[in-house]
């Protein structure tokens, strides 16, 4: 069954929360918007493609694009600690702890800090398909509150 409760989907925002900080997802995206590059989930790709875009546009002035030392270094940084693989994992692996299925949309959760909930809540799903599930639940001993 698709649905998840108010406290599921706080347990799963608050593993996006310690795997991603939106300021710094933002930042990041829009860096590589800005020089024509694609944001991916590897990290090792990430931090690659930053070092490419900074050696690409780099001068011995600091003044071309606005690279600033700091800036190399934060953009750099998030690249290289932001690890949206391992976050989409534990989010996955949540959801089906939940669920007992792999409908959960977790890589669009985790890049969206918007993320619609709505085909999720359990006012959405069929209330006899929610019951069945709450009572298969209790059986096994996870019951979903």
């Amino acid at each position: 069954m698709n649905y998840l409760t108010t406290t599921e989907i706080n347990d799963l925002k608050a593993i996006r929360a310690t795997y991603i900080v939106n300021a710094d997802l933002t930042e990041i995206t829009d860096f590589y918007k800005k020089y024509g590059y694609s944001f991916t989930n590897d990290k090792a790709i990430n931090t690659e493609r930053v070092y490419k875009i900074v050696f690409n546009n780099f001068d011995s002035s600091r003044n071309l694009n606005g690279f600033t030392d700091a800036k190399i270094l934060k953009v750099y940084t998030i690249a290289k600690i932001m690890d949206l693989n391992a976050c989409i994992k534990a989010v996955t692996d949540k959801a089906f702890l939940y669920q007992h299925e792999y409908v959960f949309e977790s890589e669009k959760f985790v890049l969206d800090n918007n993320f619609d909930f709505t085909a999720y809540l359990v006012a959405s799903n069929d209330p006899s398909q929610v019951a069945k599930t709450n009572a298969i639940n209790v059986s096994m001993g996870t019951p979903r509150v």
